[in-house]
C-alpha cells in the first residue's frame, strides 16, 4: 500500500481582499515592481469591484489596503484613493 503525503499544507481560506493583496504581492515578486504598475481588480458578485489603492507600490498592499468601486469607477470604499486624480482633488 502506498501513503501519499500531501506537498504541503493547504492555504486557508482567504476572503476576496486578502486573495487581491496577495496578487499583488505575488506580482511583485516576480518582477512586477515598477512601483504604480497600475491597477488589479477583482468584480464582487453585487457588480462592485476590488482594487488596489494608488500610491502603494505592489509588495507593501496588505488586506486592509485595497479599496472598493463601483462599476463606473467611482470609489465607494477603503481608506486611501483609487487614483491620482482623487489625490490631486483632495
Amino acid at each position: 500500500m502506498v501513503v501519499t503525503k500531501p506537498i504541503a499544507p493547504p492555504l486557508p481560506e482567504l476572503t476576496p481582499a486578502q486573495e487581491l493583496a496577495l496578487l499583488c504581492r505575488c506580482l511583485f515578486a516576480e518582477g512586477y515592481d515598477d512601483h504604480l504598475a497600475g491597477h488589479i481588480t477583482y468584480k464582487q458578485p453585487d457588480g462592485t469591484f476590488l482594487v488596489n489603492p494608488f500610491g502603494l507600490t505592489w509588495d507593501e498592499v496588505t488586506a486592509s489596503d485595497i479599496m472598493s468601486m463601483d462599476a463606473d469607477g467611482n470609489e465607494i470604499g477603503g481608506r486611501w484613493t483609487i487614483t491620482a486624480r482623487d489625490h490631486a482633488a483632495r
